[in-house]
């Protein structure tokens, strides 16, 4: 399902960095936090002692972004496929094989930086301690090391699932 598309991007994504990692041969840990978590937070400030604080290149637009342009390519590649309310635009590019060839283009484009931010990611693993992002993917910094004691800590959860719904 092309609606799909965006959920496997993303857990691809988090998967690629880890193999990366994996295939380095040293480890690696990654500590992955909400978006409204900021560095001075003190749900990570005492929780976390990050190193090399740091910001990697930014990939959550181009993940978005790659998303937009699959929709688009396979919209122009099945047109029939399109809902009612979009049909018209579609099917006016349709017969054009540069809209076909530009969107496939701008998918590659998308994908390129998307994998080199996966090998940038899992290159940081190779430092001693943690790899800390955002959830969208946006580090934090690295280094980190988790704190053994923390004032306002009151619980811990296990996720049974991927996204850490049960």
């Amino acid at each position: 399902n092309s609606n799909d598309h965006p959920q496997h991007l993303y857990y691809a994504t988090l998967l690629n960095i880890l193999l990366r990692t994996k295939e380095r041969h040293h480890g690696g840990s990654y500590i992955i936090i909400p978006e409204d978590i900021t560095m001075s937070d003190a749900r990570l400030v005492d929780r976390v002692t990050i190193k090399y604080l740091t910001e990697g290149p930014p990939v959550w637009e181009n993940l978005l972004e790659e998303a937009a342009c699959t929709s688009e390519f396979y919209d122009l590649l099945f047109p029939e496929d399109v809902p009612v309310t979009r049909r018209r635009a579609v099917t006016k590019r349709r017969a054009d094989p540069e809209a076909l060839h530009y969107a496939h283009q701008r998918i590659q484009d998308r994908q390129r930086k998307i994998h080199d931010f996966e090998l940038f990611a899992s290159s940081l693993s190779g430092v001693d301690g943690a790899v800390v992002m955002t959830k969208r993917f946006k580090i934090i910094g690295f280094g980190a090391e988790i704190t053994a004691v923390s004032p306002t800590l009151s619980s811990i959860r296990l996720a049974a699932d991927a996204s850490g719904t049960k």
